[in-house]
């Protein structure tokens, strides 16, 4: 089985970044706005099909709804 398996995967930090990370992102530092696109939790059918299609350009983010 480990032969036909397939890694997918970002990027990222170590957890002891996060905070400067979060910080530069708060001093507008770092833009996400760009990069993100939120939905709420409700679509999250649609959200998980279409990124699995590779139709998105965006990261999304799921949201509780209200």
């Amino acid at each position: 089985m480990a032969f036909d398996a397939d890694i997918k995967g970002t990027w990222g930090c170590l957890p002891k970044y996060y905070p400067i990370v979060l910080n530069m992102v708060l001093e507008g530092k770092v833009q996400i706005e760009p990069f993100v696109e939120t939905r709420p939790m409700s679509q999250i059918k649609e959200a998980f099909e279409e990124v699995h299609k590779g139709g998105t350009e965006k990261r999304v983010v799921l949201t509780p709804d209200f």
